[in-house]
């Protein structure tokens, strides 16, 4: 496996804490994210990590459907004023 410093920006790993920093939300609503297959979580050594790539790709909006099934949005919504 590559040193953590060798992988693309987008492979690497960040703390929930910084992951939900990030996100501006809840560390109960990553694992709500988890648990509906919005934001996968990799564990090591009893600790939860997000990839950089994932957690940069919620932070576009994200939309929840009537089933409460999250979807993010290909493009910026556009602003109706």
């Amino acid at each position: 496996m590559k040193p953590a410093h060798d992988l693309p920006v987008e492979d690497r790993l960040v703390p929930d804490a910084r992951a939900a920093d990030a996100l501006g939300v809840t560390l109960m609503t990553l694992w709500r994210w988890t648990r509906k297959g919005v934001l996968p979580v990799v564990r090591i050594s009893n600790r939860n990590y997000r990839r950089v790539g994932d957690v940069r790709r919620l932070q576009r909006p994200v939309f929840l459907d009537g089933d409460g099934v999250a979807s993010v949005a290909d493009q910026e919504v556009a602003d109706d004023r």
